[in-house]
């Protein structure tokens, strides 16, 4: 339980946070990435390259949840 006080704590700012979203910048089925209120959202260009995303990287960063959707 007390982990989940920290969940979505993190800051967009954080240097750790703002490295993490340049390094999905010009990934093979990213379309875009974004950070508000303490979540990164990583859109990609198909359901099979959020699910290989997902598979592949880290659900945090710095407190910061990773979320990778592909908007239909």
């Amino acid at each position: 339980m007390r982990l989940n006080a920290f969940r979505g704590s993190g800051s967009c700012d954080s240097v750790k946070v703002r490295q993490a979203m340049q390094g999905f910048r010009g990934k093979p089925g990213v379309k875009g990435v974004t950070c508000s209120n303490g979540r990164m959202a990583v859109e990609t260009t198909s359901e099979e390259a959020a699910k290989k995303l997902r598979a592949e990287n880290p659900g945090t960063v710095d407190g910061v949840d990773i979320y990778y959707r592909f908007p239909r």
